[in-house]
C-alpha cells in the first residue's frame, strides 16, 4: 500500500518533469545550432599567436604567461580559426618562411622592426615575445600578414587575454562569417591616426592599446 501511494502521489509530477527536460533538450538543441550558424570560421584563414621564448630548457621560466602557458592555452585554446603556439625563438625565422615570403625579413618589414639586430639564437632582454600573423589563402594564393608583437613588460597573461579579446573583435569580419558565400578578407593592417589638427577630428584618436605597434 505504501508503495501504490507514492507512485500515485508523485506519478504526474514525475511526467511533467520529464516533459519540461525533453523541451529544454530540444530548445537548447535549437539554439546551440542558430548560434553556430551565426559563428562560422572562414575556412581560409587563421590568426596564429605564438610565444617565443629563449633558448635551454627553461628558456624565458621568469616569466608570468611562459609559467602560466599550459592554463592559457587550456582558455583560449579552442577559439575557432585562432592558433596558439610556443617555440624557441631561434626557430622564428623559420617559422618566417621568407622563401615564400620575402616581405617578412625582419631587416625591412615594419612591424617586425624589435627584432632588427637581435641574435634570435643567444638570450636577451626581449625574450620572449608573442607574435602575431594572418594567415590564409585568397583567390588561389597564400598569403602570411604580420600584424605586430608583445615584448617586454607586454608579455603576461592578462595583457595577450585583453589582446586576443581585441583582435578578434577588430577582424571578426576577417575571421567569421554568417553567410557561406562571403568572401573573405585579407585582413588589413589599421593605419595610425594623424596628428594634424585638421584631420584629428575625422579619425580615431587613437589605435587600441591592445597591442603596441612596433616602430610607434
Amino acid at each position: 500500500m505504501v508503495k501504490s501511494n507514492f507512485f500515485k502521489k508523485y506519478s504526474k509530477p514525475l511526467a511533467l518533469l520529464a516533459i519540461l527536460i525533453i523541451l529544454t533538450i530540444v530548445l537548447f538543441s535549437c539554439v546551440n545550432n542558430y548560434s553556430i550558424e551565426n559563428f562560422r570560421p572562414k575556412p581560409n584563414i587563421k590568426m596564429e599567436i605564438y610565444l617565443w621564448v629563449g633558448p635551454g630548457s627553461f628558456g624565458s621560466a621568469h616569466n608570468d604567461l611562459v609559467q602560466r602557458w599550459l592554463d592559457f592555452t587550456k582558455a583560449y585554446g579552442n577559439i575557432p580559426n585562432v592558433t596558439l603556439g610556443r617555440a624557441k625563438a631561434s626557430e622564428f625565422t623559420k617559422y618566417l618562411e621568407l622563401d615564400k615570403y620575402p616581405e617578412l625579413n625582419i631587416d625591412t618589414n615594419e612591424f617586425l622592426k624589435p627584432l632588427k639586430s637581435v641574435d634570435l639564437t643567444k638570450d636577451n632582454q626581449l625574450f620572449p615575445f608573442v607574435s602575431v600573423f594572418f594567415v590564409g589563402t585568397q583567390q588561389g594564393k597564400t598569403f602570411k600578414n604580420s600584424f605586430g608583437l608583445l615584448t617586454g613588460k607586454e608579455v603576461t597573461y592578462d595583457a595577450l587575454s585583453k589582446a586576443i579579446n581585441g583582435l578578434t573583435f577588430m577582424f571578426y569580419d576577417s575571421l567569421y562569417e554568417s553567410d557561406v558565400n562571403i568572401a573573405p578578407a585579407i585582413p588589413a593592417v589599421p593605419k595610425l591616426p594623424e596628428t594634424s589638427k585638421e584631420t584629428s577630428k575625422e579619425t580615431p584618436k587613437e589605435i587600441p592599446s591592445l597591442f603596441k605597434l612596433p616602430g610607434t
